[in-house]
């Protein structure tokens, strides 16, 4: 098997079908069967397609990439690349644009000089070892799709001949009668065979040379008319052969089932199909209403239907509403392929496929070598970082500040060496910081050693706090270490920076040190320490940040530390952000309110239910946020109770938090709440409604359909679709035909009905299909289709 092959193949396969849906568009005017048979040669040429490409006789030569290619792999696999931490998450990605690092080769990689360093032809060695592996692992990986894909085919056509074989022979007079006038209309000469069973939920035809139509078992219930609709359409796709096209449609997604356009074509040419064969039907002579209606009561009946792979259902319901609003839409044309259509086709798809198949690497020469690529110049930005590395040593030191500075700017990790080298001997304070925040834009690990000895021996702190910023732009987990150490540093702003820089490496390993100066005697530190700790998020921090929360002395630090215990969200925070709804401070009181919020620990429902007396507004508006965060049902009594708080805010967020909590207790009150004097209540009233799963609705849900607020009355449609209950049917019909031009709120209505399913609300869904706004007619052929997607 050659990867090369499959290679080719994909991308050929890919190129070629995004083509085939680029020409189809222009034949989206013409007649459903011309598309049909647009779809089945072009999935026919795919799968011709790499023999196509060994037998076209032209060739058009693309450049051969594959030597020069591995070779330029291997000569940068030789140069040890820089290590980037994974996990690591920058605060401001902004200014780090974060694991964008370059490599550039080292001298001596190349030509494979001694020094430690791997040579380009022991990389290539090894890639000539592990490549073959790779191969056979890839053809595996594809020969296992084509067998599973297959064999779903396979295993289809099985079930299909047993359920021939097994169903009950539909052989009455009527039958016979019927499929005899079917067969005429259509002018079909070959026999078919007629099947009862109770495995189909829907009609569908099966086999090619002896043809057969099964029938679902309560089809000997059916009207004559809806019994003759069926037998035209599946007549028509016997007539059109259109198994043919649809077996070799599924052998070309077993092939290429890993490219998702193929599928896509492939489920197009079976709606095509549908389109096609409707189209027969209609110039039969079946009305276009009656022959809708049927389709309608068959998907309607059908539910989720089971048919095999390899088989042609009548319906299904994701192509259904396509194809009821062609069917309905006055206009369309139904004929069959002119010979010009034909020839149409024809052209485009070889148009398509034999150039793209003549396509191809160059060949080799005649001495059987292949064509070298000269190798590239160095660039100008390697040549610049190659000067300003040299003016590193330059004796003056203005020029040595720049030139460290303009390294930073590059952010070329060639750099990386001589900057440390500037950073540990440069006799100039400000060139040793300069160096230090250039590494710190490089954002290279390697450099984090030279940085941890600047933070810890420098002698000006302006350069040690330089290395810790470094340190934190790094993000690196090694850089934990050498910030711990200087976080009781004597400067204070050393101090600062590494906390800094710890809360933008996020590394657990930085608890203890952060936790140490808890107790700082600066309350700038202190909520710096706590902030950082609640960036890391993990439980081994809530202790020291609750312990701050009930005792320390600066509100600013106590308000930092309720937040970072949101920040972790661990249940051990509950009692000391319990305890701080008391604190002295009201900014204290509301974050520990959020905190508990985002914890979820129903333990917090008492000490939150008793703040919904709270003369604060805004302490209430955060308990009721945080009681439905929460979602326990303990809080429904207190939250129906909030419904009527003097603040509409309180009550608008109740009305939502019950919603979240989903509990039928809730229905009194949320019902009583449609009337509230607010819009914005009686809006989430209607939501949280809809929430909560009841079999019948409130009356005063069915009501809100005659709000005098337009999005109340949107909600409450909304609401009442989702409890399918059929009392609603007649309110959400009349509030139908009042709506006039509003073409949204219909739409809403539409949907609701259609997730009821009953049979009064069908009659509505039906009539809404002869609608003047093609939307509306949309909409309702969706939901008779039972398609979600809204």
């Amino acid at each position: 098997m050659s990867i090369t092959l499959l290679a080719d193949a994909a991308i050929k396969g890919l190129i070629y079908v995004g083509f085939l849906f680029a020409i189809v568009v222009t034949l989206r005017r013409g007649p459903a069967a011309v598309r049909h048979l647009f779809w089945s040669v072009g999935l026919v040429g795919l799968i011709a397609l790499p023999l196509l490409s060994v037998v076209v006789p032209l060739r058009i030569a693309l450049p051969d990439t594959g030597s020069a290619a591995n070779e330029a792999v291997n000569y940068e696999d030789a140069v040890p690349q820089p290590i980037v931490d994974s996990d690591s998450q920058p605060l401001d990605k902004s200014e780090k644009d974060a694991g964008r690092v370059l490599a550039a080769p080292r001298e001596g990689a190349i030509s494979g000089e001694a020094g430690g360093e791997r040579s380009a032809p022991a990389i290539s060695a090894l890639a000539n070892i592990k490549a073959p592996r790779l191969a056979g692992l890839i053809a595996m990986v594809w020969i296992a799709g084509v067998l599973v894909i297959v064999g779903r085919l396979v295993l289809g056509m099985i079930a299909m001949s047993i359920v021939a074989r097994r169903g009950v022979r539909l052989e009455g007079r009527d039958w016979s009668r019927q499929l005899s006038e079917a067969r005429s209309r259509l002018g079909i000469g070959v026999p078919v065979r007629l099947v009862l069973t109770q495995r189909a939920s829907v009609p569908f035809g099966i086999g090619i040379l002896n043809p057969t139509i099964v029938f679902p078992s309560e089809a000997e219930d059916w009207s004559e008319e809806r019994r003759m609709a069926v037998l035209l359409h599946e007549l028509a796709h016997v007539s059109r052969r259109d198994m043919v096209a649809h077996l070799m449609s599924q052998l070309a997604c077993a092939l290429h089932w890993f490219n998702p356009l193929v599928w896509l074509g492939a489920r197009r040419l079976r709606a095509e199909s549908e389109r096609a064969c409707d189209d027969l039907v209609l110039r039969a002579g079946t009305t276009p209403s009656e022959y809708a209606g049927h389709l309608i009561d068959i998907v309607r009946t059908a539910g989720r239907s089971w048919t095999p792979a390899a088989a042609l259902p009548m319906a299904r319901r994701s192509e259904f509403e396509g194809r009821l609003l062609a069917i309905l839409e006055p206009g369309v044309k139904r004929h069959g392929p002119t010979p010009t259509a034909v020839v149409f086709v024809v052209l485009a798809v070889a148009l398509t496929s034999v150039p793209l198949a003549a396509m191809g690497p160059e060949r080799q020469t005649a001495g059987g070598s292949e064509a070298v690529q000269p190798v590239s110049e160095p660039t100008a930005s390697a040549d610049a970082v190659i000067a300003l590395i040299g003016a590193l040593e330059d004796d003056d030191i203005e020029v040595r500040r720049t030139v460290a500075a303009s390294l930073g700017a590059l952010q070329d990790t060639t750099a990386v060496e001589a900057l440390m080298r500037a950073l540990r001997i440069d006799s100039d304070p400000e060139v040793r910081q300069a160096a230090a925040y250039a590494l710190g834009e490089i954002e290279d690990p390697r450099a984090i050693p030279a940085l941890g000895e600047a933070l810890l021996r420098d002698d000006e702190p302006a350069v040690r706090v330089m290395a810790a910023h470094a340190l934190g732009e790094i993000d690196d987990a090694q850089g934990v270490e050498p910030l711990s150490a200087v976080i009781n540093d004597p400067d204070y702003e050393v101090r600062l920076a590494a906390i800094r820089a710890l809360a933008e490496i996020e590394s657990p390993r930085a608890i203890d040190a952060l936790s140490s100066v808890l107790g700082d005697s600066e309350a700038e530190i202190r909520e710096l320490a706590v902030r950082a700790l609640g960036e890391i998020e993990d439980a081994r921090a809530v202790p020291p940040i609750a312990n701050v929360l009930t005792s320390d002395s600066e509100a600013s630090v106590r308000l930092m530390a309720a937040w970072a215990l949101g920040e972790i969200e661990h249940a051990s925070a509950i009692d000391a952000l319990a305890a701080a709804l008391s604190d002295q401070d009201v900014e204290v009181r509301r974050m520990a309110v959020w905190a508990l919020g985002e914890i979820e620990d129903p333990r917090a429902v008492d000490p939150l239910v008793g703040l919904l007396q709270d003369d604060d507004v805004e302490m209430r508006q955060r308990a009721v946020r945080a009681l439905g965060e929460i979602e326990s049902r303990r809080s429904v009594d207190p939250l129906v109770g909030a419904l009527r708080d003097s603040d509409a805010r309180v009550r608008v967020l109740a009305a939502w938090a019950l919603g979240e909590i989903q509990d039928a207790r809730a229905v009194p009150g949320l019902s009583g709440a449609l009337s509230d004097a607010d819009v914005s209540v009686r809006r989430a009233a209607a939501q949280a409604l809809g929430e909560i799963d009841q079999g019948t609705a409130p009356p005063a849900l069915i009501q809100a359909l005659s709000d005098e607020d337009l999005t109340v009355r949107r909600y409450a449609v909304r609401a009442l679709g989702e409890i399918e209950d059929p009392s609603a049917v007649p309110g959400l019909t009349d509030l139908f035909r009042s709506s006039g031009d509003d073409v949204e709120t219909r739409r809403y209505i539409i949907w609701a009905l259609g997730e009821i399913e009953d049979p009064a609300a069908y009659q509505v869904l039906v009539s809404a299909l002869e609608d003047d706004d093609p939307e509306i007619r949309k909409a309702a052929a969706r939901a008779l289709g039972g398609n979600d997607s809204w």
